[in-house]
């Protein structure tokens, strides 16, 4: 592999003995004629890193890229035909592209958020209606396998989780460990994913119509109204309570009908469950709703 021309693109043994840790940054340090060849590299085929001569050291540790680490490559990890890393490289996750999406496009590179820039409570909405409807249309053809892990990282995009599980679960959140609530946001979105798979698995002519004029709520949220048309059948009103996360604006709470709050329905349901039984009752059970939906 020629390294003189540009980023490298490792694989095998030529990636650095990291696990699939991201980065994140504003792309400091790469070079405009750099970005366009590695960005068409990502883009053409799934990798587990990149090298990226110059660029600055990638904030890497955990799942949230939380914890700042320097980048090494252990010796003798590189094989004859991967030169390894000077101090200048760094690893530049798959991930980096799906956060660099507006310097991307500012060099006239299509990335793969270029098309939304979720920067509106309204484009969270009809960003995940988009891969709603999609699904939809290809519902019985996927099946509920297919169509969950297809929605999956929309509703995962479009939701809070972390907060809904908080706001479900009441005061007994904080009498909870870090790996309790982890595993209840966990089995509560794997259940919220699992209920979508469900509930939109077949197209029958349905479309969304999303107000993009915003409802001041408190606490600075904001309700976005939305009707589900159905051709043979009355409309549904959806209603979205959205918080601005700091990165993006995310879906907190559905008014079903404008007026049932569905957050209030599980708080109902789940909060007796987890006082009874504690964590593992209620995990248990959201993983039995999840598999009881997969039909």
């Amino acid at each position: 592999m020629d390294r003189s021309k540009g980023p490298a693109v490792g694989r095998g043994n030529c990636a650095p003995p990291l696990h699939r840790a991201w980065a994140s940054g504003d792309g400091r340090g790469l070079s405009e004629p750099e970005l366009p060849r590695l960005a068409e590299a990502v883009r053409r085929e799934p990798i587990d890193a990149v090298w990226v001569s110059g660029s600055d050291r990638p904030r890497m540790g955990g799942s949230d890229g939380s914890v700042a680490l320097p980048v090494r490559h252990a010796a003798g990890q590189a094989d004859a035909g991967c030169r390894a890393p000077d101090s200048r490289n760094r690893i530049i996750s798959r991930r980096f592209f799906l956060n660099a999406g507006g310097l991307l496009a500012l060099l006239g590179v299509p990335s793969p958020v270029a098309a939304h820039q979720i920067d509106t409570p309204a484009a969270t909405i009809e960003s995940f209606y988009e891969t709603l409807l999609a699904v939809m249309k290809d519902g019985q053809k996927l099946g509920f396998a297919g169509r969950r892990e297809q929605l999956a990282p929309a509703i995962r995009q479009a939701y809070d989780f972390p907060l809904m599980t908080r706001l479900m679960v009441g005061p007994q959140w904080q009498n909870l460990s870090p790996a309790d609530r982890r595993q209840l946001i966990d089995a509560f979105s794997d259940f919220s994913v699992a209920t979508y798979a469900s509930r939109f698995d077949d197209f029958s002519g349905e479309r969304f119509e999303v107000d993009p004029n915003p409802t001041p709520a408190p606490n600075n949220d904001v309700i976005i109204h939305t009707k589900l048309v159905r051709p043979n059948d009355a409309p549904v009103q959806l209603d979205y309570l959205l918080r601005d996360s700091g990165s993006a604006w995310q879906i907190v709470d559905v008014y079903l009908s404008g007026t049932v709050s569905e957050l209030a329905t599980r708080r109902s349901e789940f909060s007796s469950v987890l006082r009874r039984g504690g964590t593992n009752a209620l995990v248990d059970l959201l993983k039995k709703k999840a598999a009881q939906l997969s039909g």
